[in-house]
């Protein structure tokens, strides 16, 4: 492996050299509503761990102890009523120092589709996200075998900006 390396750089771990610091139980489909399949993600930051999958999410310490189970319903009900939620994605922001929450909400009555999108006030997610967003990503047809609509969301980021991409 030396061999192939750039001049100048290092091998992080070599292979094998890795392995677990802790492991705890998640999120149980017996505490959300049950979607199969259930879509997990989840991030690590400097102290805290978030796992989501389609209905809820969770916020653990770097222990495993759950400090918070909350449904998106819930959580996004400042800027959603009455939809679906699917493909959450969690991520820690290492450059702004905070947590994000992406998840596509299907809104099946009037046949849009959005993405809520919330960032963490602190880089202690257990203290709130007042940032929140609701952005309408198309019309999407039910009377198809399989809907057409933003589905698949990815997230990026940067110094400047967060990047959302959709099938």
């Amino acid at each position: 492996v030396r061999e192939v390396l750039q001049p100048g750089w290092e091998q992080i771990a070599p292979y094998g050299g890795t392995s677990v610091l802790t492991d705890f139980k998640g999120i149980d489909d017996n505490e959300t509503d049950p979607l199969d399949p259930p879509d997990t993600n989840a991030t690590v930051g400097p102290n805290h761990v978030i796992e989501a999958t389609n209905v809820a999410f969770s916020i653990y310490d770097k222990s495993g102890n759950r400090l918070s189970l909350t449904q998106f319903s819930d959580f996004f009900s400042p800027v959603v009523t009455n939809t679906f939620f699917s493909d959450p994605i969690v991520q820690y922001d290492q450059l702004a120092d905070r947590y994000i929450i992406l998840v596509l909400d299907i809104d099946f009555t009037n046949e849009l589709s959005y993405l809520d999108f919330a960032v963490s006030d602190t880089n202690d997610p257990t203290q709130g996200f007042s940032e929140m967003h609701r952005i309408e990503v198309g019309e999407f047809s039910v009377g198809l075998n399989q809907p057409t609509l933003g589905d698949y969301p990815k997230l990026g980021m940067n110094a400047d900006a967060y990047v959302v991409t959709l099938n």
